[in-house]
């Protein structure tokens, strides 16, 4: 959440102001106006401030990040179905659904290419959203351990796939490359 101490006017080159920066001279009142917004995105010390990184105040972190049209919907998940816990929140994953058949095992993609909202209570990349780095200097700090709730980012198409798919077997979370 924005809070006046966090943002401050600074000089821009006029020649580099775009239209949809949030300036001074077009709003003179942004910096209170902001205040309890929440940014969608990173915002980063002295980068200029569109009012499509923000979200209006009132409403909760997970919701003000969501796209439009789509559905935050979290599943329990085991570090050895996601990646070893390597899944980190911002990753894409497909999600396979494992359950018995007459011929034992039967596993098939669901959904494919969805976002990872959150993990746990870890919301953003490693560091951002208020969450610490979980970096303990030994090579796991970006792991989880035992059971986790993986939170992904659905249309309600998927999210009712999901669901359904939760009740009849297992989920695993296949991490996609970042490319």
């Amino acid at each position: 959440r924005l809070s006046p101490g966090l943002l401050e006017w600074a000089d821009w080159p006029e020649q580099a102001v775009r239209p949809e920066y949030i300036t001074n001279a077009a709003a003179p009142d942004a910096i209170a106006d902001m205040s309890g917004s929440v940014a969608r995105v990173d915002v980063y010390a002295g980068e200029p401030i569109r009012r499509e990184k923000l979200a209006p105040a009132g409403g909760g972190y997970l919701s003000a990040v969501l796209d439009k049209g789509k559905r935050a919907v979290s599943v329990s998940v085991a570090a050895e179905s996601a990646s070893g816990g390597f899944i980190l929140p911002d990753d894409h994953v497909d999600v396979v659904l494992t359950r018995a058949s007459n011929l034992g095992q039967d596993s098939q993609t669901i959904l494919d290419n969805v976002g990872v909202l959150a993990i746990n209570a870890r919301l953003g990349q490693s560091g951002a959203s208020g969450m610490p780095a979980a970096d303990t200097g030994d090579g796991t700090g970006n792991v989880f351990t035992g059971q986790a709730i993986a939170t992904l980012e659905l249309d309600i198409t998927q999210a009712q796939v999901i669901i359904n798919a939760a009740t009849i077997g297992k989920l695993s979370l296949v991490l996609r490359p970042s490319a």
